[in-house]
């Protein structure tokens, strides 16, 4: 089956290829800059061995009785030209490249923002498909589709999963894979709510299970996304995860805000035996 939530990986190199896709599927026109026109031009400027070997080409065509020294004085300028082209291109490359890496931060934020409300009408679209197409491993399956009569959600639902890829990958979500495991895939486009770090005593019981509604539905979110990232997204649509709703992020700070709240459903903490009949009699 296809997969439609395929995220594209986050390098300094791609940042603006990354932009100008969410910008594109948004049907807006992306900021632009100098540098695409610059790159272009320094690609289409001659080396020093090109023209070295354009050099040879006329001095062979030359006339017999031109002046040497006068050749050989716009010769030597046209060399020291296309030297100083070639450092100044390896220079600049580097130089761009680390300041593409500098602004990639700004320049994301901005897109998150511009295109905030392009990201909540497709979350709004997955919604409405994921109410509409069968519960189950089958939402997404043509054929049970079909049999429900929901082959127009399943169209919406496709387009959404496209679209709302296309801005998670905006986020660079695979920097919290560490802490958030595969949940990180699909941060940029959930709330998290406010899940409960778990207490366990030293021989592994939970002390406040009660609390721990949102803590496992992230839980079993992360391992459902690693199975299935469109499947896992329908089922935050449909409200299958307890406290978790379907919310894109507007800037990269909002992304990093999740990542830390979520982190406590994936920790534990061990409590000694007073303080755990504390909190069961508290609860």
């Amino acid at each position: 089956m296809t997969q439609h939530f395929t995220l594209t990986p986050a390098t300094d190199r791609n940042v603006t290829a990354r932009i100008t896709a969410a910008y594109t599927a948004a049907g807006i026109a992306a900021p632009t800059t100098f540098v695409p026109v610059l790159k272009r031009y320094m690609a289409q400027q001659p080396d020093a061995q090109q023209v070295a070997a354009t050099l040879a080409h006329d001095a062979y065509h030359a006339d017999p009785d031109t002046d040497p020294a006068e050749w050989w004085a716009r010769a030597r300028q046209q060399m020291i030209d296309a030297q100083a082209s070639d450092a100044l291109r390896a220079a600049l490359a580097q130089s761009l490249t680390t300041e593409e890496r500098s602004s990639g931060t700004r320049q994301i934020t901005r897109a998150l923002t511009d295109l905030h409300p392009w990201a909540d009408r497709q979350a709004q679209a997955l919604v409405k498909a994921a109410k509409a197409l069968p519960a189950g491993p089958g939402a997404l399956d043509p054929e049970t589709v079909l049999a429900h009569d929901a082959g127009k959600a399943l169209t919406s639902a496709r387009n959404a999963l496209s679209a709302l890829a296309l801005l998670a990958s905006l986020g660079d979500p695979a920097r919290h894979v560490g802490t958030l495991r595969d949940l990180a895939r699909v941060l940029p486009l959930i709330d998290p709510s406010n899940p409960a770090e778990e207490k366990v005593t030293n021989l592994g019981r939970t002390v406040n299970g009660t609390k721990l509604d949102t803590t496992h539905a992230l839980r079993r979110l992360a391992q459902d996304v690693r199975t299935s990232p469109d499947l896992a997204l329908v089922g935050v649509a449909r409200g299958d995860y307890p406290g978790v709703n379907l919310s894109p992020a507007d800037t990269l700070a909002a992304i990093g805000e999740r990542a830390k709240t979520a982190a406590a459903a994936f920790t534990r903490k061990t409590v000694d035996e007073a303080t755990a009949n504390h909190l069961v009699a508290m609860h």
